[in-house]
């Protein structure tokens, strides 16, 4: 796997973490498929200039999660613009961004208002989840997760065998886990973090998304687009991409772009996917649904040949799609597993980061609107029909 380090103020160009002097921070290539808009110095054909203030704070989003329609938690980063040279590594328009305190962010009224639970000096946050039990966890670089028993108002930090970023969280139960790191390796937990083990999927490319269907049964996708399969709780994996790929000949050669994978159970899953042929006559995202837990594959294309950025799996029947390209801003819903499709305008255009559905009504999604600002929240109550602008940043109320 490649990963990239960069230490004191040069700017991390896969994901938009910045790094303060003393601090080295790990970056996932992960984060080049939601990300990367932070870090462009061109976006639709105009040069975008910094800020003219010495120093600019701004709040950088990384995820978001909801207990229930009123109860959210996000993880954040606080950054600054701050003056440099032109010639300096990261520099744009004479900026460079300084990545300083990771924040955990907590709302009861829906994201009206947020306090600040956790101040992390020195670290980055990056991702967040609860369990239906009440236990949450947050992840970050060097290794960094921390656990709650009590529904997140007390947090103690746990010991890992790693020292990557870690980004992607996968429990069943409130005691087994898995966390996904920067390093292509699983960390794994019995006990609710009490201990972590690593497990390692391939040494063959980077593994880019991790899902587990019950306590036995994970999947997983690198990203040179093969799937691995695992039946033991990650102890072993299986490749199983050439048979779940495989395309009718008439396509030719194509590169297949993994966007997700999501089990609901040991038996439903899903993976999305972009296929771009090589020759660069097509490309189009899929959709591959199983219901005996792998063994086979129905594919679904998307409509209109439009690629996959973001795929959120509700249900059997029910998915989220944020198209790729940050100009969209449409984003796709089906509710008949996919037959038909509705397109479901967002008040302004920028690039979703996080996908938070959590009924057929309520859902909320990160969003990022220019490089220079802090991130918002969109939130529907009416699925879909109309959604509200959350500016986090203005609604974080004084300690």
């Amino acid at each position: 796997m490649k990963v990239s380090t960069t230490r004191l103020v040069l700017l991390a160009v896969s994901i938009g973490c910045y790094v303060q002097l003393g601090l080295s921070l790990q970056v996932p290539t992960k984060w080049n498929l939601c990300m990367q808009s932070r870090l462009l110095a061109r976006r639709n054909g105009t040069t975008l200039v910094a800020p003219k203030a010495e120093r600019t704070h701004m709040i950088d989003l990384t995820n978001i999660t909801a207990v229930d329609r009123d109860t959210l938690w996000a993880v954040a980063n606080d950054v600054t613009w701050a003056s440099s040279s032109e010639k300096e590594a990261g520099s744009i328009e004479g900026r460079v961004l300084q990545y300083n305190t990771g924040l955990l962010l907590h709302s009861t009224d829906g994201g009206q208002t947020w306090k600040k639970r956790l101040v992390v000096p020195g670290s980055f946050l990056s991702c967040i989840r609860f369990t239906p039990e009440n236990a949450g966890y947050v992840t970050g670089d060097r290794g960094l997760v921390l656990g709650s028993k009590d529904g997140g108002r007390n947090w103690v930090k746990q010991t890992t065998p790693t020292t990557g970023t870690l980004w992607d969280i996968q429990f069943v139960g409130p005691h087994l886990g898995w966390i996904l790191g920067s390093d292509g390796k699983i960390i794994h937990t019995e006990d609710g973090g009490a201990h972590w083990t690593l497990q390692t999927v391939t040494a063959r490319e980077e593994v880019l998304f991790l899902s587990f269907g019950d306590k036995a049964n994970g999947w997983a996708l690198g990203g040179k687009g093969n799937a691995y399969q695992s039946i033991d709780g990650g102890k072993t994996w299986r490749a199983r991409g050439p048979d779940l790929f495989a395309l009718p000949a008439n396509w030719g050669a194509t590169t297949v772009q993994p966007r997700g994978v999501t089990f609901l159970n040991a038996k439903t899953g899903f993976v999305a996917a972009n296929f771009l042929a090589k020759d660069g006559t097509f490309s189009f995202g899929v959709i591959l649904k199983t219901t005996d837990g792998g063994k086979n594959w129905v594919s679904e294309l998307m409509p209109l040949g439009i690629r996959i950025a973001i795929a959120e799996f509700i249900s059997q029947n029910e998915t989220w799609i944020v198209p790729e390209g940050g100009d969209s801003r449409d984003l796709l819903h089906t509710r008949d597993a996919g037959s038909s499709w509705s397109s479901v305008p967002l008040p302004r255009r920028g690039d979703a980061r996080r996908l938070c559905i959590i009924d057929s009504q309520n859902g909320w999604f990160i969003n990022h609107t220019d490089t220079f600002s802090s991130d918002e929240i969109f939130q529907t109550q009416d699925a879909g029909k109309s959604w509200g602008s959350l500016k986090v940043s203005d609604r974080i109320l004084p300690e």
